[in-house]
């Protein structure tokens, strides 16, 4: 587009003069054609010379008054909101967050010799649709090739020692894999959504009609195999398959690329979003927020007479209160699930209630195990636990909830476990000298080798317990 054009479309298109002279070379004179007159559309009609160009539709009018905005969370949701805003030219924002690190369930921690994650482990598709994906290109965190997840890697054992064949295991996982499939496809293709019922049903009917396949002398390996998937599936949904609506689980859309890890570590994600930020003070920290006092829609009408201000006021827990014209909560759901009461001054309208309160919520944990003396071979891929269905329901102790044993790439002394829902909730309640022990007997019992050692060091995560995310 020519300057000329641009100065045609008015303030909106505003340019500054020194960003236009910039933008040429002294020693040419294409810039030469600017005249006085014209000089009055390259400055904002308030004299306020900006320094960048207003060229995008989606910045904002420079000659209008900055609102003051609040985001309440310094998460990957507020940091998107602030960085969205920051870029189009609103730059008046403050972020205030609880703890004393932005990022949220981003969250990278030292463990032994190498980074480890305690929220998310992987960005859930990897390809340039996927924003977060987009962010760890920029910053040069994805190796090449990517270190995607492979499903087929893992050696699947069963709980009396003994290793299930490969062609076993490899055609139960894509059977499994094909019962998702199906499950997924049920939020476009089900006519009768009574008849869906729970994900759990779903899936276990599926499983029994795909397990008839197999020759009857396969059929409890693959049985096993199947089981383990589920129990996988149920730690990345961070919930019981009960609690799932068979016809809504596939209105979460899978990005394409797989599931792809972060050598150096998921943090680095956040690199360019907080370069972003206006200014070195945007956001404040360890400021736990108690109280929104906000403006309802006849409120503001009545103060856009009386010309009174704030619209909103952030109360933190030292008394401390932050003022502004809007106000963004990106706080967790678990959060706003036990502090909704309290947190919202007048109370939230009845249907946002409602949508907060019938939302389900999960929990997912990890723990990290640290060994002096590894006992497995680097790289061969991890552990999958096989249990029985009748072994599975036997005892809900937390060793059941973990369907694989994985150890991280970028070290060769830690090997890590996830665990969802009531096992991810007793993983809290323990303390590292138990989980330790029962890690130990669960690889004893799997591998069928009474001398597998200890871990020297155990790490755990602890989300429903954190009072700033609960869940």
């Amino acid at each position: 587009m020519s300057v000329k054009k641009m100065l045609r479309n008015g303030a909106r298109r505003t340019l500054c003069l020194d960003r236009i002279r910039r933008q040429f070379s002294s020693d040419c004179d294409c810039y030469s054609f600017v005249t006085k007159e014209m000089e009055k559309y390259l400055q904002c009609r308030k004299d306020i010379k900006l320094d960048m160009c207003i060229i995008d539709e989606n910045m904002v009018d420079p000659c209008w008054d900055q609102p003051e905005i609040v985001i309440i969370g310094a998460g990957m949701a507020g940091l998107s909101a602030a960085q969205r805003l920051a870029v189009s030219g609103l730059v008046k924002i403050k972020l205030i967050e609880a703890t004393h690190r932005a990022g949220g369930r981003i969250h990278s921690a030292w463990f032994g010799n190498v980074p480890v994650e305690m929220g998310s482990s992987f960005i859930e598709g990897g390809s340039l649709s996927n924003s977060v994906y987009t962010l760890a290109s920029q910053e040069s965190l994805i190796t090449r090739p990517p270190l995607r997840e492979n499903p087929f890697a893992a050696l699947c054992m069963t709980s009396d020692g003994r290793d299930i064949p490969a062609y076993i295991s490899q055609g139960a996982i894509e059977s499994f894999h094909g019962i998702v499939q199906r499950a997924a496809e049920l939020y476009v293709a089900a006519k009768d959504y009574k008849n869906c019922g729970r994900l759990k049903d779903f899936i276990s009917r599926q499983m029994d009609h795909e397990l008839d396949a197999f020759p009857n002398k396969y059929r409890d390996d693959a049985s096993r195999v199947m089981l383990s998937e589920a129990v996988a599936l149920k730690n990345r949904v961070g919930s019981c398959l009960f609690d799932v609506s068979a016809k809504d689980f596939g209105s979460y859309a899978d990005l394409s690329g797989g599931r792809v890890r972060v050598p150096s570590g998921m943090i680095g994600v956040l690199a360019p979003l907080l370069r972003a930020m206006p200014e070195c003070d945007t956001i404040t920290y360890c400021k736990p927020v108690t109280k929104i006092v906000w403006t309802t829609k006849d409120e503001y009408e009545d103060e856009k007479k009386t010309k009174k201000k704030p619209r909103v006021r952030v109360v933190c827990c030292d008394g401390r209160v932050y003022t502004g014209d809007y106000c963004i909560v990106t706080l967790p759901l678990g959060v706003l699930k036990a502090h909704m009461n309290s947190m919202f001054e007048p109370a939230l309208p009845e249907g946002k209630q409602n949508a907060i309160k019938r939302l389900g919520y999960g929990l997912i944990n990890h723990v990290y195990f640290e060994y002096n003396r590894p006992f497995w071979i680097w790289q061969e891929g991890g552990l999958r636990t096989c249990w029985r269905l009748d072994e599975l329901t036997a005892n809900g102790y937390w060793l059941k909830g973990i369907s694989s044993i994985d150890e991280v790439p970028s070290s060769q002394q830690i090997l890590s476990v996830t665990v969802s829902d009531k096992a991810a909730k007793c993983v809290e309640d323990l303390t590292e000298v138990q989980l330790a022990e029962d890690f130990t007997r669960l690889l004893r019992q799997f591998l069928d080798n009474p001398t597998i050692p200890y871990p020297v060091n155990v790490m755990k995560t602890k989300w429903s317990s954190c009072p700033f995310s609960l869940g």
